[in-house]
Order: C-alpha cells, then sequence, then structure tokens
C-alpha cells in the first residue's frame, strides 16, 4: 500500500492555494491548477496501484 498525502492551505488574502503533495509544495495556485495537480497526483498513485496487478493478469 502506498500513501498519497495532500496538505492544502488557502490564502484569503491573496484569494490563492498552496499544495503540498508527497512533500513537494505548490505556492500560490489558483483553484483549477489545485484541482489539476490533485487529479494528476490520484492518477499516478491509482496507476501504480494497480499496475503490478495488470501486469500479474497478463
Amino acid at each position: 500500500m502506498k500513501e498519497l498525502k495532500i496538505d492544502l492551505s488557502h490564502n484569503y488574502e491573496a484569494q490563492d492555494w498552496s499544495v503540498e503533495i508527497n512533500g513537494l509544495r505548490h505556492e500560490h495556485v489558483t483553484s483549477e491548477v489545485l484541482e489539476a495537480l490533485v487529479e494528476c497526483a490520484l492518477i499516478v498513485a491509482e496507476t501504480s496501484l494497480t499496475k503490478p496487478l495488470t501486469q500479474l493478469l497478463n
């Protein structure tokens, strides 16, 4: 099992976000970029977890 760790913080003054995904921090991102980063991290995690199973079935 692998862990996907996502920490979010909202900067009210700048009206943007900071996100840390598995230790990699992204500062001053918009909601749209935030959504894309989290979606990509989820896809990568899902792929890394299902790939070994797929390889076993082939």
